[in-house]
């Protein structure tokens, strides 16, 4: 071994060497570089607002009073509480697979696609055509696609469509088995924002199935059945309505107005028994559709904070790109300071949305927020959501026009005629007789000679809403 190659002694007679003389030297470069960087990334964050001592001030005074209002500001506040597997709607075996978008279930395989060439909303759309009844249009359909034997064109409509229906194999049983359950969560991954919701598309098919159906039966005089089906359309509603999101909701205000229609329908055929008109009466006391979206707009909100935090946090890098429909597409070149600024206002302006939307009387004009402070992409989602707040409302007046319209029936049956004032509904048919959403004064009732009207407001264009009953 040559002199060179030896060990060498340090003072404490240790061994030492060249590789580990060049170690040390390489650690002190790493450690003296690192914190260089980090006093460099400090002044940045300084001079940029990232890390200023009142960079995150204003959200901070925000949320606080946020909070104290017990408004929920991150998505976790959202979560819908846990039900027992044996109580979960979702957990029936109709809905195995659901969560991948994969059903099992030949009812869910048959409703989303019957084949033959049909499809179900368009079948729908024909059927609510003129006064809201006219099956002749599905039941030739159904003609087309070979559904029907050439002989059945003699019968009436409903019949010919329930037959068509049957060649299909809906058999709902399945679903009415599933409806007892008394609960319902979605197997979402509600741990983040933004998940996948593929039922509300089959929710959709089941109650579009659903309603054709129950038209058919009306037509018939099968009223039980027509019934029948349509409190499971309310029950596929009801599964939805603690979902934060604006797609579960605006889902079960789809589901809820095809209710109240079909309720309409048998109203005005004269189709609905006591008994049947008292349970529709407790199937529409349980909506609230406007806090209904109330609730899906306080999601939205949650969602946008929680992409945020995930984002500064660096939890998630790429988070903040789920909040550009809010914030702007520009975020990736905007420093801390200014994305908070952001934040704030658009949080702002939410609330404001909310305190104006759960107000009464509603007032249409001011829910269109003051845009000055906002991004445009904040300002125009905020206008969507004020159209979306007229159509909540004209379904939700539909509904408690559809409450009284029961009561009012029960009343004619048991009195032989309608009262002259809807304060002799009260307490026997109905506790109190609903707000109209616009004015929040009670609906407008008038007697006709040969029956009623109900009369709203309506928006800020002045046209009423109104449910007339003719006998």
């Amino acid at each position: 071994m040559s002199e060179s190659e030896m060990p060498r002694l340090n003072p404490s007679g240790r061994s030492t060497s060249p590789r580990r003389d060049r170690s040390s030297w390489f650690v002190w470069f790493v450690v003296v570089f690192g914190l260089l960087s980090a006093v460099a990334l400090a002044l940045y964050g300084v001079l940029h607002g990232g890390f200023g001592r009142d960079t995150h001030a204003e959200w901070l005074k925000l949320s606080d009073a946020l909070k104290k209002q017990g408004e929920p500001l991150y998505f976790a506040e959202m979560k819908p509480a846990d039900v027992p597997p044996e109580q979960n709607f979702f957990e029936a075996d109709v809905f195995a697979g659901l969560a991948e978008d994969a059903p099992s279930s030949p009812l869910l395989q048959r409703a989303v696609n019957p084949g033959q060439g049909l499809d179900v909303a368009g079948l729908l759309a024909a059927a609510t055509k003129g006064n809201g009844a006219s099956l002749d249009a599905i039941a030739n359909a159904m003609q087309s696609a070979g559904l029907l034997r050439a002989k059945t064109e003699f019968l009436l409509a409903g019949d010919r469509v329930r037959s068509g229906m049957r060649s299909l194999g809906l058999d709902f049983t399945p679903l009415a088995e599933a409806a007892d359950r008394p609960a319902a969560r979605f197997s979402a991954d509600y741990a983040q924002p933004f998940p996948k919701l593929p039922h509300l598309h089959y929710l959709e098919t089941l109650g579009d199935w659903l309603a054709i159906r129950a038209i058919a039966q009306l037509s018939t005089v099968d009223g039980d059945g027509a019934s029948t089906d349509l409190l499971l359309i309310g029950r596929l509603a009801d599964s939805i309505a603690t979902e934060p999101f604006l797609s579960s909701q605006r889902m079960r205000r789809l589901l809820l107005g095809l209710f109240a229609g079909c309720v309409r329908v048998g109203i005005d055929w004269g189709a609905w028994t006591d008994d049947q008109l008292a349970r529709f009466t407790e199937a529409l006391d349980r909506a609230r559709l406007l806090s209904d979206f109330a609730w899906a707009l306080r999601g939205e909100r949650a969602e946008l904070n929680t992409m945020i935090h995930a984002a500064l946090s660096g939890q998630k890098p790429g988070a903040i790109d789920a909040a550009q429909a809010w914030l702007g597409t520009d975020l990736a070149g905007l420093d801390i300071r200014a994305l908070r600024a952001r934040q704030v206002a658009v949080n702002q302006a939410i609330q404001h949305f909310l305190d104006a939307l759960t107000a009464s009387p509603l007032l249409p004009a001011a829910l269109v927020p003051d845009t000055a402070a906002l991004p445009p992409s904040a300002g125009e989602r905020l206008k969507d959501l004020a159209e979306d707040a007229r159509i909540f409302s004209q379904i939700q007046t539909y509904l408690s026009q559809a409450l009284v319209a029961c009561a009012l029936e029960r009343y004619r049956f048991k009195n032989g005629a309608y009262p002259d004032k809807p304060a002799a509904l009260i307490p026997e048919f109905l506790p109190a007789i609903p707000n109209d959403p616009v004015t929040g004064a009670p609906l407008v009732y008038e007697r006709k000679p040969t029956g009623f009207v109900l009369t709203s407001a309506g928006w800020s264009e002045g046209k009423a809403w109104t449910w007339t009953r003719s006998l």
